[in-house]
């Protein structure tokens, strides 16, 4: 199977089932430390959900979802930036896509950059106090938005 840019899709992704939700909202907890449960499932109802898979159980996700001229993918949530390129890929399409990344995902920019996406500007994720501790291996590697991280 292929991704819509023509990329082979890694064999560990694959759409998210309605039954994934549950295992996507304690990963995206044990990430970011947060309860985004009703973010996350507005996002996973309006857009399109990816899961990556280890041994079986959800280990990432991404979501992609109309915005503006064209989409945004964001969250992205995986345990090394390599899988969340992947997660990038399985959900990248022709036309207008945005996707807010972490400052520290280097390689994820530059693999955006090498697919045409260009730095449009870069900004600061703000915390009003200390920034909630992951308490999990995954990271956070795009927002889903400015306001919701």
């Amino acid at each position: 199977m292929t991704t819509a840019a023509g990329r082979s899709l890694d064999p560990r992704i694959r759409a998210a089932a309605a039954d994934d939700l549950p295992a996507i909202l304690r990963v995206d907890a044990e990430t970011t430390g947060l309860d985004r449960a009703p973010l996350l499932r507005h996002l996973t109802g309006v857009g399109r959900t990816v899961v990556l898979t280890a041994g079986g159980a959800v280990a990432g996700y991404a979501v992609e979802r109309a915005f503006g001229r064209g989409s945004v993918i964001g969250p992205i949530v995986a345990p090394a930036e390599a899988d969340a390129i992947a997660l990038f890929d399985a959900l990248a399409a022709p036309g207008f896509v945005r996707v807010d990344r972490a400052a520290s995902a280097t390689e994820l920019g530059r693999h955006l950059a090498a697919c045409g996406l260009a730095l449009d500007s870069e900004s600061a994720a703000m915390v009003l106090g200390d920034w909630p501790a992951a308490v999990a291996p995954p990271r956070l590697f795009a927002l889903a938005s400015h306001a919701f991280g």
